[in-house]
């Protein structure tokens, strides 16, 4: 940048760029290599957002190499190869231990004012099946596969397929019951036709490892929804569980507590080594960043007013006691005193959209109790128009 104009686009190559001209709206981008080398500022505010790209990438491409993490959709979200934990959560008879928790880090960068340059990372946990769609189904749990989803009928559960690329996401279609990967129908794929799936592994990876008996399950990959379903080995599909899905105890592993966090935090950084964005780039402080005091607070609330010009006053004190009273007391007033404002225009008519599977009178019931609190919070009287579909994929 100067003088606030694009006078040049930096890039960081590792090998030939294969392409050079970009088409961005009507403008035309085309690359040329600089012959020069370009100092970057964290001080300049044209090029602080640059310097911190690129250390952001350097630490993805250091945690990528790492063979104790793995991705699955997001280029800066990683998961620990081993689980931390497993659990049993069918009641009854049955016993199995099917769900596998794991450790989730999210990278981010931050541009901290008058400090330089932080880097976010966020612990948290994510669950999937030990079991494989091939498990589920052949062993007639389908009823558990789908209520760990989340999700019935027609909508898609969310999986990673263990494939010839790794770990990748996709959408579960339909379990396929006795259809292997030598009885799929023909495919075509890149303009390539194929007798069957275990013809396409074969001729396009044959080093991974799949058996002509082994069961199919239909998918869709993201970016590709709206094509037709693909047949993969259900034995290479897991599930990821909805913490909706789990029970109250396994649902509270997702709480982890400051000191836990801290511990988690230290470790991940300290596997990462004393250069973790890459050989020719800066280090990092030890220790997590803490704003001084002086840069530190409380922000006071303000009062609010409700319907009828009803006062909720700011807290008493800046405790958070008081505070915690305060957010329960907004809840209060708003079921009390209903709005303060409501727009004019605003929509009389709310539309209700159910599959057709669901009972009439819970559509009714729903509807209604949903009008009626709409009508109560804002003093409009609102009319439920209720529809059914069949097809998730056609729209309206």
């Amino acid at each position: 940048m100067q003088n606030g104009q694009v006078k040049g686009i930096l890039t960081e190559c590792h090998d030939r760029i294969p392409r050079k001209e970009f088409e961005v709206d009507n403008w035309v981008i085309e690359l040329k290599p600089l012959n020069a080398n370009v100092a970057l500022s964290l001080n300049d505010p044209n090029q602080a957002q640059l310097v911190a790209d690129l250390y952001k990438k350097g630490l993805l491409l250091n945690l990528s190499a790492n063979a104790n993490f793995w991705r699955l959709d997001s280029p800066r979200i990683f998961y620990e190869q081993v689980p931390f934990l497993k659990n049993d959560f069918l009641s009854g008879s049955e016993h199995v231990v099917d769900i596998e928790a794991y450790r989730k880090y999210e990278v981010a960068e931050v541009l901290l004012e008058n400090e330089g340059l932080g880097i976010a990372i966020n612990v948290g946990t994510a669950f999937f099946t030990s079991m494989t769609v091939d498990d589920y189904f052949s062993s007639k749990m389908t009823g558990r596969f789908y209520t760990l989803s989340g999700r019935y009928g027609e909508n898609k559960g969310t999986l990673y397929y263990e494939g010839p690329n790794g770990r990748v996401k996709c959408y579960f279609t339909k379990y396929m019951g006795d259809v292997t990967l030598s009885t799929t129908r023909k495919l075509k794929i890149d303009g390539v036709t194929y007798q069957h799936a275990r013809e396409y592994y074969q001729k396009k990876y044959p080093g991974f490892q799949v058996s002509q008996n082994d069961r199919v399950a239909m998918v869709s990959f993201p970016g590709a929804e709206d094509s037709a379903p693909v047949p993969v080995p259900a034995n290479r599909l897991y599930l990821r569980v909805t913490n909706e899905a789990l029970d109250h105890d396994m649902s509270q592993v997702d709480k982890i507590e400051p000191a836990l966090r801290d511990e988690l935090l230290t470790k991940l950084w300290s596997e990462l080594g004393n250069k973790p964005f890459g050989e020719h780039f800066a280090s990092v402080k030890p220790g997590f960043f803490a704003p001084r005091p002086d840069n530190c607070g409380t922000l006071s609330m303000p009062g609010l007013r409700f319907g009828d010009n009803r006062l909720l006053p700011a807290p008493a004190e800046q405790t958070t006691r008081h505070y915690k009273d305060h957010f329960r007391n907004r809840k209060r007033m708003l079921e009390e005193c209903g709005c303060f404002y409501v727009p004019p225009g605003m929509a009389r008519d709310i539309h209700f959209l159910f599959t057709q599977g669901v009972d009439s009178k819970v559509r009714e019931k729903l509807s209604d109790d949903v009008c009626d609190k709409i009508a109560k919070l804002t003093g409009i009287k609102v009319q439920p128009l209720i529809d059914g579909y069949t097809n998730r994929n056609k729209r309206r």
